[in-house]
Formats: C-alpha cells, structure tokens, sequence
C-alpha cells in the first residue's frame, strides 16, 4: 500500500505540472500521502490469552489409582514443563478462609468443568488435603495441558505421605 502511495504522489505531481491538471494532481497527491503514511501500518497481535477449555478432540487423563503405577504399564507423558506445587496454607497464614486461591473460582469450574469434577471425585478418598493442592496449582496455572501432570505429581506426594505415616 505505501508503494502505491508512492506512485500517486509522484503522479501527482507530473500531473500538477500543467495549469489545467492542478485540482486532480494535488487530490491524487493528497490520497497517496494518506496510503503511504497509513497504507503499511502492522497490526498488534495479541498472544497472551488464557483459554480454560479444552479444544475438541483433546482426551484428559484419569485420575490414576495406587494398583495403577505398580506394575509400570500406565504412564502419563508431562507436557512442556513441569510445574511446582504449592502446599495449601494453615488458616492462621491467610485470614479465617485459609486457602491459597479462589474458592469461588474453583468452586465454579468443579461444578461446570467435568474433566476437573472427575479429578476431584477421584482425589476424595485421599483427603481435602491434595484437593486443595489440585486447585492451587491448577488455577496458578490455569491450563489444562498440565492437568495429568499435576495429579500425577499429587498422587506421588500422597503416596509419600501414606508411607510416611505408616513408619512413624
């Protein structure tokens, strides 16, 4: 668009150069000047969104259980990067509610989500505990690309709780 505008003016201009043409050459001038100032501009993209659902056709992993990791036949692949868990605080850390996200936020997706509601009807047997954990990491996140990675890493650190309670 700028090269067109550039011909116009420059057009224009040859045109300008007889008495008769001068009304036409400066308009044609005039338009070329606007389409090489604002012919070429690049348009922002941006790219920083956060989509919470899944695209169609995306399988979410199931909750594991404990029988399932023993004889090594289930896996599940981590995405890109591994992300850190962060342990719930005591109520006395953060005021009488006590937890490290958005109650009401999570409380929505578990209601509206069933990927997530099966996650959660998965991880009630093991304790309120490793919920939480599911929820503080899952909306620090807020992708579901990590979801297999973060049970996984939970189920892990319930084990390990488990053994640990039993040698005490």
């Amino acid at each position: 668009m700028r090269i067109f505008g550039v011909i116009l003016i420059v057009l224009g201009l040859l045109i300008c150069l007889t008495i008769i043409g001068i009304p036409f050459g400066l308009f044609l001038m005039f338009i070329g000047t606007l389409c090489a100032v604002f012919g070429g501009r690049r348009r922002t993209v941006i790219t920083n969104i956060v989509q919470v659902s899944t695209t169609p056709g995306v399988q979410m992993a199931q909750v594991p259980h404990d029988d399932d990791y023993r004889d090594g036949s289930r896996t599940i692949e981590p995405p890109r990067a591994e992300p850190r868990l962060i342990n719930p605080p005591r109520s006395s850390e953060h005021g009488s509610a006590g937890y490290a996200y958005d109650r009401n936020k999570w409380n929505a997706l578990v209601e509206y989500d069933g990927d997530i509601k099966r996650i959660v009807e998965g991880l009630q047997p093991y304790g309120q505990t490793y919920i939480d954990q599911l929820a503080a990491a899952f909306l620090a996140l807020n992708d579901k690309e990590y979801l297999p990675v973060i049970v996984k890493k939970i189920l892990e650190t319930a084990r390990q709780d488990k053994s640990a309670a039993g040698t005490r």
